[in-house]
């Protein structure tokens, strides 16, 4: 362990990982804060918009000797490759099942399949097929309250100006379990011009590309 004694928290901690170099960093939450009108903490800003690595958001609703399963919600992006390995590491660490879904929004049975197969093959591990009108909702369906959610979602929406209104809140909103978000590291160019051009609000659920194409 790391004991640091400063006057702002968010510097001493990204001091920290600039210093340390890590993979991940991964920051607790303690869900809604009315006072903010239902956003997240604005004190995770500066570590979501700056850290030079992967961030990982989680919001424990149970203690964790109480998780039963791990799901983690998938799709053919590049984010999802860090969501399955997160998802599969939790779930060794924790002695207990995974279950990664891939969810087709258009209502086609034969796609899900298909597109299911194919990430089954990509990940090297079963992913089960599921149709759903709203992703939402059909997450809502499917998670139980000692389940842990991981799913990926973009730099942007989960900021403080952002997350409001964005899917990750409306997952957070939607289902009752824990939840773990997860936020692949862009590379500090690319972070930089994104934030200054072309502010990241999609999630991976949200033009994802197709599942034969590369990496950005």
């Amino acid at each position: 362990g790391t004991v640091r004694i400063c006057h702002k928290l968010s510097k001493a901690m990204l001091d920290t990982v600039e210093e340390e170099l890590p993979y991940l960093v991964l920051i607790g939450w303690a869900g809604w804060d009315p006072s903010k009108e239902r956003r997240p903490n604005v004190s995770l800003d500066p570590m979501v918009r700056n850290a030079p690595c992967d961030v990982a958001v989680l919001r424990a609703e149970l203690p964790i000797k109480d998780i039963s399963r791990v799901v983690a919600a998938v799709t053919g992006s590049p984010q999802a490759e860090l969501t399955v390995s997160i998802a599969t590491a939790v779930s060794d660490g924790l002695g207990v099942p995974l279950e990664l879904l891939h969810y087709n929004l258009e209502g086609d049975q034969q796609e899900a399949e298909d597109e299911a197969h194919k990430l089954t093959d990509k990940f090297h591990r079963t992913v089960e097929p599921r149709v759903a009108a709203d992703l939402v909702a059909g997450l809502s369906h499917e998670v139980q309250r000692g389940d842990l959610l991981v799913f990926g979602t973009s730099w942007e929406s989960l900021t403080h100006e952002a997350f409001r209104g964005s899917l990750a809140q409306r997952i957070a909103d939607g289902v009752d379990s824990s939840i773990l978000m997860v936020r692949r590291f862009p590379g500090k160019v690319r972070t930089r011009l994104r934030e200054l051009v072309t502010p990241m609000h999609a999630s991976e659920f949200e033009g994802a590309p197709d599942l034969d194409d590369g990496e950005e």
